[in-house]
């Protein structure tokens, strides 16, 4: 007989056509509808502060654009030492994790991780379970380092910065950070439960690829303030750390299009709070999201002409669903069974 566990996995199993069917019909619509709506609201935010007053107070220092393109370029680097490290493929790994970072920030998530499966699939000799296990795991990985450093940089907010909020501010930072943490805590449990069914990597491994992505995201954070700083050298370090956790709490909501523009709206908003300078706040962070919206469309470009294409939706959810072979899930013995 079926325990409780078999029969949750088979009542999922019947669920799933439908709920896909239903997902296939909704989010393009429901994904206009919310870049619609951060567009809107960033525009009237836009609008109060004043367009001349804008356009005068864009960043004119040749250092922020240099550093965003280095920064840019940080993650498909640390990356390309990962699965150089996973795969043994030197640097040629490189483009397809460039054009990963493409199609999960401007056209859909997970859309990256099955383009590089794709690639992976053509240019090395592991094997498609395997592959399938490396990518699944280092996107776990990521995942998890992220949110610790997020909901450390949230903590330090909450407990230094918070009077300079409103209360509205205050609590929604509160409530983004008690979900941060509970995140946390589910994957780690997950990982606990359910040990290599759920994250196949060897401990050493893990452990490297854990701390590679720290590393990353600690150069990544440092460059930002940087090239933030740089920008407008009048607003404090401090301030920074404000806008980089929001930045990073943003980059960890699911399914919300456009996250530059999201993050410049909510920025732009509390700029007057924190700042004596919310003009000159907000020329920098429009700057900063229409750089990477321009540089995510040239390198999607340079994508299509050389006849690389995003993979088809149905992919995407083999990459997410975890079906590639030797990754179908076990509802008897839990996720990511192998």
């Amino acid at each position: 007989m079926a325990g409780p566990l078999g029969m949750t996995g088979e009542a999922l199993a019947r669920l799933r056509p439908h709920a896909i069917a239903l997902w296939h019909k909704v989010q393009v619509p429901a994904r206009l509808v919310l870049l619609l709506l951060v567009v809107s609201v960033l525009g009237y935010k836009l609008n109060e502060i004043g367009w001349g007053i804008l356009a005068h107070n864009l960043p004119t220092n040749p250092w922020f654009y240099i550093i965003f393109i280095v920064n840019y370029c940080g993650l498909p680097f640390y990356e390309t030492i990962i699965y150089n490290w996973l795969w043994h493929t030197g640097a040629r790994v490189l483009p397809a994790l460039l054009r990963k970072r493409v199609y999960n920030e401007a056209v859909l998530e997970y859309s990256g991780e099955s383009a590089l499966f794709m690639w992976a699939r053509g240019h090395t000799k592991v094997g498609d379970g395997e592959l399938a296990r490396n990518v699944r795991d280092v996107n776990i990985l990521s995942t998890l380092v992220a949110n610790l450093v997020t909901f450390g940089l949230l903590v330090g907010v909450i407990s230094t910065v918070m009077g300079r909020l409103g209360a509205g501010d205050a609590a929604l930072l509160r409530r983004g950070t008690l979900f941060i943490g509970a995140f946390v805590l589910l994957l780690l449990g997950l990982i606990a439960a359910f040990g290599r069914r759920f994250l196949a990597l060897p401990l050493g491994k893990a452990a490297g690829v854990s701390g590679l992505h720290m590393l990353r995201l600690f150069t990544y954070m440092g460059l930002l303030a940087v090239q933030w700083h740089v920008a407008v050298p009048q607003v404090g370090w401090n301030t920074w750390i404000i806008f980089i956790a929001l930045q990073m709490a943003v980059s960890r909501l699911p399914l919300i299009p456009a996250k530059d523009l999201f993050f410049t709206g909510l920025a732009v908003h509390l700029g007057g709070r924190v700042s004596a300078v919310p003009a000159m706040l907000a020329g920098l962070f429009v700057a900063s999201s229409g750089l990477n919206l321009m540089v995510h469309g040239v390198m999607y470009m340079v994508g299509h002409l050389a006849g690389v294409k995003p993979p088809p939706p149905e992919v995407v959810e083999d990459i997410v669903q975890g079906e590639a072979e030797g990754l179908t899930f076990d509802p008897q013995s839990g996720p990511g069974s192998l």
